[in-house]
């Protein structure tokens, strides 16, 4: 399956101590995602998992080309010579290769294929992009609001949680509710916290995250409409002092969004539905389907819990 890449134009290079940076820093240092541990390999594998964010779906060829054009000015400066030409293309690439698939065993634990990248098609060379938890740990990557929407849009091709936020944009909700809400509470109340550490299953923290955007949603209320409380006896949510108000005018539309979605108790096929509805491709086992079903599915019910405690 081939994926058109997005448009984006790489920005320059940074040299520091004489050593070229990762295309993109990480608020999330080795003791929260333990594949960042070795210095060089951890600068090559922030450069995959950043470069997949940004290209979307992509040979390892067009990752390193991708990475090299951002690092070229400097190395031109530095070393006087052009990062870009084909053989230094090829050569980073051989070392992406080692890095993904594992160099000689299949085995090996410090692959990231299967638990961050994941094979999307074999046409023209094999191409890859982000498992869900890659798509987690691509959230500490410093991007700016362009940037993040490119990744947000090419995260919602494979992927139900980030298609659900891709909805939102879609809908004209501003990219600031939307980190507001989905983003800056995971890295500061769990991540960031040491709640959360990479070498777990993702699905351990479902109900953790999903919690955390239900609160986030309850306290941009709170401070619009004055106190309220989880532990509010829950009524129906009235819409109409929100909608007198800008930042409630946002919520409001969450609200609406999300109501018209989210289902108390889906059957079997409200998966199919969401899938259809985003038009993602999950690909991947039964087990796959199921995971990125259970998390959409419990975010809603945060959010419409959310909404139905406020008053």
């Amino acid at each position: 399956m081939a994926t058109k890449h997005s448009q984006y134009v790489p920005k320059q290079g940074r040299f520091l101590g004489g050593s070229i940076s990762p295309a993109y820093q990480s608020d999330f240092d080795s003791s929260i995602v333990p594949i960042f541990g070795h210095k060089q390999k951890g600068k090559h594998k922030k450069d995959i998992l950043s470069g997949l964010a940004l290209i979307g779906s992509s040979t390892l060829y067009g990752v390193a080309k991708f990475v090299l054009e951002k690092e070229n000015e400097t190395f031109i400066l530095k070393r006087g010579e052009d990062s870009g030409k084909p053989k230094h293309i090829g050569q980073r690439a051989k070392s992406y290769q080692n890095l993904v698939e594992g160099r000689h065993d299949a085995n090996n634990p410090t692959k990231l294929k299967d638990d961050y990248v994941f094979l999307t098609g074999i046409q023209n060379g094999k191409k890859y992009f982000l498992t869900l938890k890659g798509c987690f740990v691509a959230l500490g990557f410093q991007f700016n609001d362009a940037e993040f929407t490119i990744f947000v849009k090419n995260a919602s091709k494979y992927h139900l949680f980030f298609a659900f936020l891709q909805h939102f944009l879609n809908n004209e909700i501003p990219i600031r509710f939307v980190k507001e809400i989905f983003i800056k509470p995971l890295h500061e109340k769990l991540i960031k916290n040491g709640k959360f550490i990479f070498d777990e299953s993702l699905s351990f923290y479902f109900t953790k995250i999903a919690e955390l955007y239900g609160e986030e949603v309850l306290r941009k209320i709170s401070d619009i409409l004055g106190n309220v409380s989880p532990t509010s006896k829950p009524l129906e949510f009235e819409i109409g002092p929100l909608e007198c108000i800008p930042d409630g005018k946002v919520l409001t539309q969450i609200y609406k969004i999300n109501k018209k979605l989210y289902k108390k108790n889906p059957n079997e096929n409200w998966s199919t539905k969401m899938m259809i509805l985003f038009g993602v491709n999950i690909i991947g086992t039964d087990d796959d389907l199921c995971m990125e079903s259970r998390l959409l599915w419990l975010v809603m019910r945060e959010l419409d819990q959310a909404f139905s405690y406020a008053l």
